[in-house]
């Protein structure tokens, strides 16, 4: 018994030694182009693909014309829209981006023409269109331009469109309708644009708390 705890104990140490880069530096960028396979990138690295491009710098994607299945990053990410963009959920996906920390969306030119729609079409046992890093604005989905549209047309479930908290600044909108909760925390409304939030469901709402300014 005190040679396992004596183990444990060295395990911790060993753990409480390891600097937060090492960490930082197994993040991944992850997009998932439709119909391909999934194309991992170090957060701290720079790469592109069909439709986006990702500077690791400044923790930038750029979604050009993008048509995919998902998009996950290991840490905080800004998505800038540039013309029209289509993620679209695979069979039993539970979410379109899921960010390990605070999401920015920033229009390119317009928030008319520089648009994200996010789609689900099957059903999964409980879904996010877009879910971030928790509780809190610095893990919340700041929208502060471009236009983001969020669809569970599955018609059941605890489909949900953003898993935690949203800020809409600017001009920027943002429409959803989905079966289960539009906004699963407060949904802070700053923004001249369009903000139309439908739930189907029982029990659904569209945030469980708005605040307009």
């Amino acid at each position: 018994m005190k040679r396992l705890l004596a183990f444990f104990l060295a395990v911790i140490t060993v753990l409480t030694l390891v600097p937060a880069t090492a960490f930082a530096a197994s993040a991944k960028l992850i997009i998932v182009e439709s119909g391909q396979q999934p194309k991992e990138v170090a957060m701290a690295a720079s790469a592109s693909g069909s439709g986006w491009s990702w500077d690791g710098a400044k923790k930038k994607l750029l979604l050009s014309g993008f048509n995919g299945e998902s998009i996950s990053a290991g840490g905080d990410m800004t998505l800038v829209l540039k013309g029209k963009n289509t993620i679209t959920l695979a069979k039993r996906a539970d979410f379109g981006i899921k960010v390990d920390g605070k999401l920015t969306i920033e229009k390119n030119s317009s928030s008319s023409t520089d648009t994200l729609t996010i789609l689900q079409k099957t059903t999964a046992s409980s879904s996010n269109l877009i879910l971030t890093g928790g509780v809190g604005e610095d893990k919340a989905c700041v929208i502060n331009g471009g236009t983001v549209t969020l669809t569970n047309s599955t018609g059941g479930g605890n489909g949900s469109g953003i898993g935690y908290q949203a800020i809409v600044n600017n001009d920027a909108s943002l429409i959803v309708s989905v079966p289960y909760r539009g906004v699963a925390q407060k949904l802070t409304a700053n923004t001249t644009g369009k903000i139309d939030i439908t739930t189907t469901g029982n029990n659904a709402f569209a945030a469980a708390v708005l605040i307009t300014l």
